[in-house]
């Protein structure tokens, strides 16, 4: 019986040791399985307590001629098997409550490595984000510099400082246009300033 419950014990702990490398899990596992071990044992154990008080029940019967005495004895083995059964009851509500906590220590450690997945992979998208950000500034910043140091942007900007320069001083191009033009037109000299017509009428020309 013992060889047949502690085989497929070993073979279970041989494997784990094989193929399990997170050392906190296997020791979690070791822990299982001899608390395993242990209730069976205490299962063999009461067996075997009944087993002895069977048999004392037996010799006494075929023993004792006292009746009394025999019940009395009778009563006592009762009473030892009563509290034997209550003590291996205790001990296996302790061993309950010890695999209890230990799957509740199991389930803690998978959450907790569940929740430092879960902030690992949000650190990793954020970091990500942040790198691809600042790729796209530097790119950006590259092609500006360029962009200002290409010949082309040099000749735009000359360009653009001798347009301000003429727009400042107020220097035109005269487009050889003589009508209305008020880049070739200096004073002006208000109009009816002409010459004598040898007419002695009313001339507003001579007047002046």
């Amino acid at each position: 019986m013992l060889q047949l419950i502690c085989l497929p014990c070993v073979l279970l702990i041989r494997q784990t040791l094989l193929k399990q490398k997170s050392k906190k899990l296997l020791l979690l596992l070791l822990l299982l399985l001899l608390l395993l071990l242990l209730l069976l044992l205490l299962l063999l154990l009461l067996l075997l307590l009944f087993r002895l008080c069977f048999l004392l029940i037996r010799q006494t019967l075929l023993k004792q001629k006292n009746k009394k005495l025999l019940l009395l004895r009778l009563l006592l083995l009762l009473l030892l098997l009563l509290l034997l059964l209550l003590l291996l009851l205790l001990l296996l509500l302790l061993l309950l409550l010890l695999l209890l906590l230990l799957l509740l220590l199991l389930l803690l450690l998978l959450l907790f490595l569940l929740c430092f997945l879960l902030i690992r992979k949000t650190i990793l998208k954020q970091n990500s984000k942040s790198k691809s950000k600042k790729q796209k500034a530097a790119t950006a910043t590259a092609t500006a510099t360029n962009y200002n140091n290409s010949p082309s942007a040099s000749i735009t900007a000359i360009a653009s400082d001798a347009s301000y320069f003429l727009f400042k001083f107020g220097v035109g191009v005269d487009d050889n246009d003589d009508d209305n033009d008020d880049d070739d037109v200096v004073g002006g000299g208000g109009g009816g300033g002409g010459a004598d017509d040898d007419d002695d009428a009313d001339d507003y020309d001579n007047e002046i």
